[in-house]
């Protein structure tokens, strides 16, 4: 194709701008992510986990509140988690002896469905300690996470 006025090829002054109009119109922008849900953290206090001859492991009760009681307790004490991009979901639960009291440990996963990277969600861990009544007795959540885009 030539130029009009001086017969030089119009496409060789063209060819950058179409390039970088191109390379403008294929770029597809990510949604931004939102300010990740996380619950400011606490260092647990030393415990040991009960061996099952310990006559105090008797005295733990059979098995973790159901996940949307548990949920419940918690966001007493921590308002965020009432949001409804909070999933809670149980890791792992072990019966533990703290300052020779008992009780059972729970290993809880945050995840923050809100705040979503392309490998995934935000998440934290929480280690919530349950009385042998079943009552919640403390909550220590770990440093929250998000993976890398």
């Amino acid at each position: 194709m030539n130029d009009p006025a001086g017969g030089r090829p119009f496409c060789v002054a063209a060819a950058p701008w179409v390039l970088a109009t191109l390379a403008a119109c294929t770029h597809t922008p990510t949604p931004l992510m939102r300010d990740p849900i996380h619950l400011p953290a606490k260092a647990e206090p030393p415990f040991q986990t009960l061996d099952e001859a310990d006559p105090r492991y008797r005295s733990m009760p059979a098995a973790p509140p159901g996940m949307a009681l548990l949920h419940m307790r918690l966001a007493r004490q921590f308002p965020d988690l009432l949001s409804n991009r909070v999933a809670l979901a149980l890791v792992s639960d072990a019966p533990i002896l703290a300052a020779d009291a008992p009780y059972q440990r729970l290993v809880v996963e945050l995840l923050d469905t809100g705040a979503v990277t392309a490998t995934g969600p935000c998440r934290q861990t929480l280690h919530v300690w349950l009385d042998p009544s079943g009552a919640l007795a403390a909550a220590y959540p770990a440093p929250g996470r998000c993976p890398r885009p």
